[in-house]
């Protein structure tokens, strides 16, 4: 599938999981302050206008849908597959991984016949998509004026807000504790655009006991 696409382009699936009278009375403004959030953080005025998200929303469909479920759904956009036991496998022959390969080139293609031109596929980072739900929707309402919100210094840990970042991949191979999903400052949004490996940049720390699992917002800060 070949689709042109601005080179100066740049955005996100965002998927809407958070269905409630609140949300639907205050949806614009939100998603309108987040999106200016994202505008000033981009310090290239070449893409600054140049910001274009995708909204994805169906009351039925997602409202308090799982990060699973999510997950599931932006693959599927992506054109990916779902393979079942015919993941490859990292120990799997050469017949075998040639087999899996032909299998998953043969589930892409019928995929991308299914969703045509309506698939989200080179139109927005594949890497990872946008979660808002209730408590990223609490987040952005939240936070500061994203004038004033711009002008908090780096290096103090701290977050105007956040929003949930969903990978394509449930586990990763360069973060062990990444459990597939997280929080980043909407800061950041520009210069996470193009990361394909966004849990590099996640301080995630050991549980600190079982069933506890505390995830860090993303905040640029080491």
């Amino acid at each position: 599938m070949n689709k042109s696409v601005n080179p100066y382009q740049w955005g996100f699936a965002i998927y809407r999981t958070v269905y409630t009278p609140q949300s639907d009375e205050l949806w614009s403004s939100v998603l309108e302050r987040l999106e200016t959030y994202m505008e000033l953080s981009c310090n290239d005025p070449e893409y600054r206008d140049e910001l274009s998200n995708t909204i994805v929303w169906d009351r039925e469909k997602f409202n308090n849908a799982s990060i699973d479920e999510i997950r599931k759904d932006f693959r599927r956009e992506m054109l990916i597959p779902e393979m079942g036991n015919d993941e490859i496998e990292s120990d799997d022959d050469t017949v075998t991984r040639d087999r899996k390969d032909d299998l998953y080139r043969q589930k892409q293609a019928e995929l991308e016949v299914e969703l045509g031109d309506e698939a989200l596929w080179g139109e927005v980072n594949g890497s990872y998509c946008l979660l808002i739900d209730e408590e990223v929707f609490q987040s952005i309402l939240k936070a500061p004026e994203p004038v004033e919100g711009m002008k908090i210094k780096w290096g103090t840990y701290e977050y105007v807000g956040f929003v949930k970042v969903v990978t394509i991949y449930e586990r990763s191979s360069r973060n062990e504790h990444w459990p597939g999903w997280g929080k980043v400052d909407f800061r950041l949004l520009w210069w996470l655009r193009d990361q394909d490996e966004i849990e590099r940049e996640a301080r995630v720390p050991h549980p600190r006991r079982e069933g506890i699992y505390e995830l860090p917002v993303i905040t640029g800060d080491y």
